[in-house]
Parts: C-alpha cells; sequence; structure tokens
C-alpha cells in the first residue's frame, strides 16, 4: 500500500514558520493578546480567596515522602478534591 504524501513527517509549524511563542512561567504568554476579561476574572476569585467565599476541596495530605503515592491518587478516579503535598513539618 502507498503512503500518502507527507505521511512520514512529524506534526508541527509549517517550514520557514515563526516558532509559537512559549510560557516561561506564570502569568501571560509572551506574543500572545490577553483577553479583556482575563483581569477582571482574576480579580473576582482573588476577592474571594481573600473573603473566603472561596475555599479549596483537600482530598487528601501527602507527605513529600510518599510523592509516588500523591500522583497515583491523582491519577485515580477516586479523588473528590486536590491532594497537597506537605513538605517538613
Amino acid at each position: 500500500m502507498a503512503r500518502a504524501r507527507g505521511a512520514d513527517r512529524r506534526p508541527g509549524p509549517p517550514r520557514g514558520s515563526a516558532p509559537l511563542p512559549q510560557r516561561t512561567g506564570p502569568g501571560p504568554v509572551p506574543g500572545l493578546p490577553r483577553h479583556p476579561l482575563t483581569g477582571i476574572a482574576a480579580d473576582l476569585v482573588a476577592s474571594g480567596l481573600r473573603a473566603g467565599a472561596f475555599r479549596p476541596v483537600v482530598d487528601r495530605l501527602f507527605p513529600l515522602e510518599e510523592i509516588v503515592r500523591a500522583h497515583r491518587h491523582l491519577e485515580s478516579s477516586t479523588r473528590v478534591g486536590k491532594a497537597v503535598v506537605t513538605v517538613g513539618h
């Protein structure tokens, strides 16, 4: 059976195109426009956290020594909230 033209090439940006902007940490991605509601949503969430209106659901606490178990728990379908990894005391 003949292969389709280009079937052996890996997907990616077209040749000669500029590379896509990469995220280097928290915050907006350089080179991409920021949606106008992003700041409003961030302010709403921050004010809700400060006021205690938003409370995270913590499913389990894991000491750092049990990080493998924590990852397995996150990947399982049994978790209900967030898994928190504690460092030190």
